[in-house]
């Protein structure tokens, strides 16, 4: 994680200042007295932030956002504003800015922010070496086992991987079963796109229709904002609904139809949005007691279920364990 920080205003005591709480927090910190001085630094020395005032001689701190967002598009910006000129700021918001500082600034302001941002810092720093990882983690070779029932269940993986028709995945708890999905997602097609996952067992109706489908602002109490879905947000990509055995009927429905139409409808509006998401599935053994009972909807355990992937405990794959054991040393 790179704790350093190029403090870009054309006003000294405001870099004097801001470089002195910066530092109490172990920040290295790098000054420029103008946006063009900001862009010559930036070239030969790398900063993980930069703070800086949006008003500013020739080119302003707009710009250099814009420039810096262009060219350097991992660094995180803050900008740092007068009373008079949140408009601005908020579309600086806009142009890809973390957070905005308005003058007079307070250290705890300044603590907070900065806290933050090198925690998001840390989020990216880490997406990257996941998805450096993930290429070799789950390329399919590298799944763990080598007993006749999970080769079985390898050669289906890779079967699979090549459409984009939904998979229920089967088995107790433990298997590896969102292990199985994100295999499928990391060889198929949409692998560059994202996968996002979801116990829908933790979540009551409400909340998880607000997670999947999104929420409109002033839907229910505390919808205090526009907020998009899951399946939304992993448009392109994949799916993975873990526990679907757990979902009400009244749901039930409601993912039915998404799955039938290829739309979601946000809480707090009637307006569709098309949705492109593959769905993979997971559900323990006991769901068809919950088809029995009429509990989980038939037509929507075929919709998930157009091919069926069960993962066979340790127990019953003896050989695998020095192997797993192997791996985990």
């Amino acid at each position: 994680m790179n704790r350093a920080a190029l403090i870009v205003d054309d006003d000294a005591d405001i870099r004097t200042g801001l470089s002195l709480i910066l530092r109490k927090n172990e920040v290295e910190c790098g000054f420029a007295a103008s946006a063009q001085e900001a862009l010559e630094i930036l070239k030969h020395q790398h900063f993980g932030l930069v703070f800086t005032d949006l008003k500013m001689p020739e080119m302003d701190g707009l710009e250099l956002l814009r420039v810096i967002k262009k060219r350097w598009p991992k660094t995180i910006v803050i900008v740092i504003t007068g009373f008079g000129s949140i408009e601005t700021a908020v579309e600086a918001m806009s142009a890809g800015a973390y957070h905005y500082i308005t003058k007079p600034f307070f250290n705890n302001e300044i603590l907070i922010t900065l806290e933050r941002a090198l925690y998001e810092q840390e989020l990216t720093d880490e997406l990257i070496y996941l998805r450096a990882e993930v290429e070799k983690k789950y390329s399919f070779h590298n799944l763990i086992g080598r007993d006749r029932q999970m080769l079985e269940v390898f050669e289906l993986v890779r079967k699979v991987s090549a459409s984009t028709v939904p998979v229920l995945i089967r088995g107790e708890s433990g298997t590896g079963k969102e292990l199985v999905a994100r295999a499928i997602h990391y060889l198929s097609d949409r692998k560059k796109k994202r996968f996002l996952g979801l116990n829908t067992a933790a979540l009551p109706d409400t909340l998880l229709e607000a997670e999947l489908f999104g929420v409109r602002k002033g839907a229910f109490t505390g919808a205090d904002m526009d907020r998009e879905g899951l399946f939304v947000q992993v448009t392109g990509g994949t799916l993975f609904l873990d526990e679907i055995g757990s979902m009400s009927p009244l749901f039930q429905s409601k993912l039915l139809r998404a799955l039938q139409e290829g739309e979601i409808i946000p809480l707090g509006t009637t307006n569709p949005i098309s949705v492109d998401v593959r769905i993979l599935a997971a559900a323990n053994l006991e769901l068809e007691e919950a088809l029995r009972s009429r509990h989980f909807r038939e037509d929507l355990y075929f919709r998930l279920n157009v091919v069926e992937i069960h993962i066979p405990p340790l127990r019953d794959r003896i050989e695998d364990i020095p192997l797993l054991v192997e791996h985990l040393i």
